[in-house]
């Protein structure tokens, strides 16, 4: 029975998950320009400085800054602004594509697309760049390599946001629809401007819930 049932979940958790992400099937291998050289080139992009120069100055700033007059009220010349606004700007720039007008060259897309996935950092984080989540997938994984990095700021303690503390076992499986819900369907947990889960993260969740929550 606890099986059948974990593998609802995961099941459930899966097609909200491919159904309700932004990013859909086309975004998941973008041409890479060899105007980047390579996709390790791309990774010592990764900062939010390299994202300025080579895609907001050029493409975003004659309309979103002050000088452009903040059109739609979204001004994109500080980080703060663009991490408040980061839902948005996947949304429109690598979603719809129509932002800026005409779309993002392919090169750029795709820098972008690293940039956001990884949890648009300030500062390169080549290292912690969507690093795959090796071992068994058991609770204490869960813990380290998912919850502590997204969740327990807020979510531990003696009086946890919502009175949900994802540091005890038996309360996360008893709201594991509820908060996959939230992470993958509504995808406001984490709020801004904590950065979301990564793929490899949500997968690990789908992967952990439809194998019974393994301890």
């Amino acid at each position: 029975m606890r099986n059948f049932i974990s593998k609802k979940i995961a099941y459930s958790a899966l097609m909200i998950f491919l159904s309700g992400c932004y990013y859909n099937t086309r975004l998941q291998d973008p041409v890479v320009d060899p105007a980047f050289d390579s996709v390790e080139t791309m990774q010592l992009m990764n900062n939010y400085k390299s994202i300025q120069q080579n895609i907001l100055q050029a493409r975003c700033l004659n309309c979103h800054s002050e000088a452009g007059g903040n059109k739609g009220q979204l001004n994109l010349e500080s980080y703060s602004s663009i991490k408040k606004n980061l839902n948005q700007i996947a949304f429109r720039s690598l979603e719809k594509r129509d932002m800026p007008e005409g779309g993002l060259p392919e090169n750029e897309y795709a820098l972008l697309k690293m940039w956001i996935e990884s949890g648009a950092p300030e500062k390169n984080t080549l290292n912690d760049l969507n690093p795959v989540i090796t071992g068994p997938l058991d609770w204490p994984t869960i813990q380290e390599k998912i919850l502590a990095q997204r969740c327990l700021d807020c979510h531990s303690g003696g009086q946890p946001e919502a009175h949900l503390n994802l540091t005890d076992y038996d309360q996360f499986k008893s709201k594991a629809v509820q908060i996959m819900d939230r992470v993958l369907v509504k995808q406001d947990m984490p709020p801004e401007p904590y950065p979301a889960l990564t793929a490899q993260q949500k997968s690990a969740l789908i992967k952990w819930i439809s194998q019974g929550f393994s301890k």
